[in-house]
This record gives structure tokens, C-alpha cells and sequence, in this order.
């Protein structure tokens, strides 16, 4: 970052552009006074801000948290036309969110016309900052109920700082606080980190659900831990989960990921009542280590099944495989697709394309 704006810095002529990447460079970094100052420092040098300038110093404004100065750009935005801007506008919002002041965060999601999800996310991360705010500041904050509640809505935001930060802070924490940070970092796909924390669980003698295990199953997917993941699966069948079904189709993923397909097998077959998630978690392991027979073999069986419907993930996972599969299979598959209705649906109109080329 410094020696980007150090380049940019030497240029003899810097325009609205120059300008704008280095705004932008030091309010994501933190900087937020320099990044103001290169700001003021743009207008005085005659320079108009366009959109993208306005964004940074947006940013700027929400990370000094200043409602003044934010009202001050809001102003701008408004004389140059730019409050219809979605970009614009969700900065705009999540400024005054930072602020504190939902009143007016909300004020400018109203005026959006065609809000998008980020827009929605950063109003509904705004609202929950001042939910824990007022947890904070009303003798509740040590009920581990409501901060197992504010971990979640962290955590369904995938704000890993703020549930990391409520979840050190918690003096007394029960299955439900770790099975949450757990899931959170394998969903953010930090597998290493959710394995160190199970382990403090584990040496802390806390007990704990067929969640954290289905979370421990996914981590050791993530790094291809097949000798963690072994011991993770033992560890659910002396717990009693070992037939739970989610917890299966989740083993099954787990096993062809780290190229064990002989246990995914061992797993699915064992399993006396498969979902349809079991059978495309099994033929995508076919799929992923280069067996497209096994893999249209399986599906041929679970098109045979009365109580499943072919989905479209199903066929996908099958068309994956079949590289090198011969003519008259491929065209087995391409009926399959028609016959369950899927020839006009995109993902499988693409895999079917890719397969014949």
C-alpha cells in the first residue's frame, strides 16, 4: 500500500483518478486522517470527485465515525447527482450506521430505488450493531442467552472480527457459543482455526452436539485431513451420531474430498435411508476423482429410486464426470436431462456443452 501510494505520489500530473486509489488505498488500510487530507487536498487542487472518489471517502468518514462530516458528504452526493448511485448509497448508508444513527441510515435505504443485497446486508448489520449496542449499555451483557443471540447474528453476517470479539469477551460460554464460532470459521473456511478451537472444547470437558461434529467433518474436508477426519468420524459413532443423516452425507463429502473413496462408498452403502443429497454427495465424489462410470452407474440407480425426483445439482454432478465417457453414454446423460425437465436449465445446459466439446 505505501509503496503504491509513494508511485503514485511521484506523478507530476495527478487527476481524479490517482487521487481516488490512493483515498481509497489508506481508508481501507485504516488511515483515515490521511485519507481525509488527500481528500481536502484533491479540492483544492481544483479536482471534481467522482463516484468512485465519493465511495472512499465514505469510507473514510464511517471508519473516523464522524455524523458531521458524513451529513457534510451526504450534502455532496446529493449536489452531484450521485445519491442514485447504488454503490454510493449503500456506503452511504453503512456511514451513518457507523455513526449510530439508523434514522438516517435507513432514510437513505428507503430513497434507493432498486436496493441489492449488499444494500439490504448493510442495513440489517447496522441495526444489529445498535441491538448490541443497547445490550452493552443495559445490565444483560452477561446473560449467556442474549450473547449466544449476538454471537449468531454476527455470525450470520460472516463479521468474523465482531463474533470474534463477543465470543473472547463471554465469561461463561455453553455448547451453543463454541458449536457458533466453530461453524462461522468453517463457513469462512478458516478449517485450521475450527479444529484449534474444538480441541480447547475438548480439553475444557464441554460437551458437544452432532453440529460441532458436522462442523469438524467439514473442516477436515477443507485441508484434506483424511487422518482427522478418521477420527473425527470414530469419535461421532462412540457419541451415538454415527447414523444421523446429515452427519453421514456430510462423511461421504468429506472421504471423497480427501480421495478415500473406498470409506465415502463404505459410508453410503452402509446408510439405510439415503437422501438425495447422499447420492449427489456420492456420484460428485466419483465425479471429482476421475471416475465418471461409477458416477453414471449411480446415477442410473438413483433414477431408479421412487422416492427421489433428479435435480439439477444431481445431473450437474454426473455431467462433471463424464470426460471420458463414450458417445452413447454421454447421450444417456443428455436424455436424463430431458426426461426430468432440466434441458432448458442453464447450469445443466452449460455442463451439457462443456461435455461435448
Amino acid at each position: 500500500m505505501q509503496r503504491t501510494c509513494s508511485t503514485i505520489c511521484l506523478l507530476p500530473d495527478r487527476d481524479v483518478v490517482s487521487y481516488s486509489i490512493m483515498i481509497h488505498g489508506y481508508a481501507k488500510n485504516g488511515f483515515h486522517k490521511k485519507s481525509m487530507d488527500l481528500y481536502s487536498h484533491m479540492r483544492i487542487s481544483g479536482l471534481a470527485p467522482n463516484s468512485f472518489t465519493i465511495v472512499g471517502v465514505l469510507v473514510c468518514t464511517a471508519g473516523l465515525q464522524s455524523l458531521v462530516l458524513g451529513q457534510s458528504i451526504h450534502g455532496l452526493v446529493v449536489k452531484t447527482g450521485l445519491e442514485s448511485d447504488m454503490i454510493v448509497g449503500t456506503a452511504m448508508l453503512d456511514l451513518y450506521a457507523k455513526c449510530g444513527s439508523m434514522i438516517n441510515s435507513y432514510k437513505v435505504f428507503e430513497g434507493m430505488k432498486n436496493p441489492g443485497l449488499i444494500s439490504c446486508n448493510a442495513v440489517v448489520a447496522g441495526l444489529c450493531e445498535c441491538v448490541h449496542g443497547f445490550i452493552v449499555k443495559v445490565p444483560l451483557v452477561l446473560d449467556v442467552s442474549i450473547n449466544n443471540s449476538v454471537l449468531g447474528m454476527y455470525s450470520s453476517l460472516l463479521d468474523l472480527d465482531a463474533a470474534a470479539k463477543i465470543f473472547d469477551e463471554m465469561e461463561c460460554k455453553n455448547v451453543i457459543s463454541w458449536t457458533t464460532m466453530i461453524g462461522l470459521l468453517v463457513d469462512l473456511e478458516y478449517a485450521s482455526d475450527a479444529l484449534e478451537l474444538f480441541s480447547r472444547i475438548r480439553y475444557g470437558g464441554i460437551s458437544h452436539d452432532t453440529v460441532v461434529i458436522m462442523n469438524l467433518i467439514s473442516a477436515c474436508a477443507i485441508i484434506g485431513g483424511l487422518k482427522r477426519g478418521r477420527k473425527v468420524h470414530a469419535q461421532a459413532v462412540v457419541c451415538g451420531f454415527g447414523s444421523e443423516l446429515t452427519l453421514v452425507n456430510s462423511l461421504i463429502a468429506m472421504y471423497s474430498r480427501c480421495g478415500d473413496l473406498n470409506s465415502s462408498r463404505t459410508v453410503f452403502d452402509q446408510t439405510s435411508q439415503k437422501s438425495l443429497v447422499s447420492w449427489t454427495a456420492m456420484i460428485l465424489g466419483y465425479a471429482q476423482n476421475g471416475h465418471p462410470r461409477e458416477a453414471l452407474n449411480l446415477l442410473v440407480e438413483v433414477r431408479l429410486e421412487e422416492n427421489f425426483l433428479l435435480h439439477s445439482t444431481t445431473l450437474v454432478s454426473a455431467l462433471t464426470a463424464s470426460g471420458g465417457l463414450a458417445a452413447l453414454e454421454l447421450q444417456q446423460l443428455h436424455c436424463f436431462a430431458f426426461e426430468a425437465g432440466f434441458s432448458s436449465h442453464r447450469l445443466v445446459q452449460n455442463s451439457l456443452i462443456s461435455t461435448y466439446s
